[in-house]
């Protein structure tokens, strides 16, 4: 059990801003890899979210441990699958329990903020343009350009996003900025590398 992409699983289906509130596997693991993306901006280490992202031969970004605890709250109730593989929250009792009893839970509440950002960046942009879009970042595009499985975010791909942050820190200038406005403006930029294939 990875308690770092259960609490992050939950708390992104149940989050009150999520205005959708059924999504498949692909899609949630895409909207988690860009909110660890704006931790990753916010002067973050890919090695402190919990769990790692990974172009496999599935497509990219996928999870193996978000993977294995969508399975495990399906299982164990928390979560409803439709037979078209679209996973929601299962409206009991117990899980709305167990969403209180991990909202205490401080060590992973940091991770919030990030998830938060990530319905922010839904203000200005439509869900399916910001999947797409998160397709494009540099490291995925890389992976596939080459035709390699591996884990996202490993240290040269860590230290070409720092560098892709850090002109952006530039652009922006004020540190104490929302991070609707980096989320916005990455999203962008990725937007247009598609456009430039």
């Amino acid at each position: 059990m990875n308690i770092n992409a259960n609490f992050d699983m939950l708390h992104y289906l149940s989050h009150p801003r999520n205005k959708f509130p059924e999504q498949t596997l692909y899609e949630i693991n895409t909207m988690l890899y860009l909110a660890e993306l704006l931790s990753i901006y916010d002067g973050h280490h890919s090695q402190e979210w919990g769990y790692e992202f990974a172009r496999n031969k599935y497509g990219a970004p996928v999870s193996k441990e978000l993977i294995e605890e969508t399975d495990f709250l399906y299982a164990k109730g928390y979560l409803n699958k439709d037979r078209m593989g679209y996973y929601s929250l299962s409206d009991t009792n117990s899980t709305r329990h167990l969403l209180s009893s991990m909202s205490n839970l401080k060590i992973l509440g940091w991770k919030s903020k990030y998830i938060e950002a990530v319905f922010d960046s839904l203000l200005t942009k439509s869900f399916p343009k910001v999947v797409h879009a998160v397709h494009y970042e540099p490291g995925i595009s890389y992976l596939e350009n080459i035709n390699r499985t591996s884990t996202l975010l490993e240290s040269s791909l860590e230290n070409s996003l720092y560098e892709d942050f850090s002109v952006l820190h530039e652009m922006i200038g004020d540190p104490q900025i929302d991070l609707v406005v980096p989320a916005s403006l990455w999203i962008d930029y990725l937007s247009s590398l598609e456009q430039q294939e």
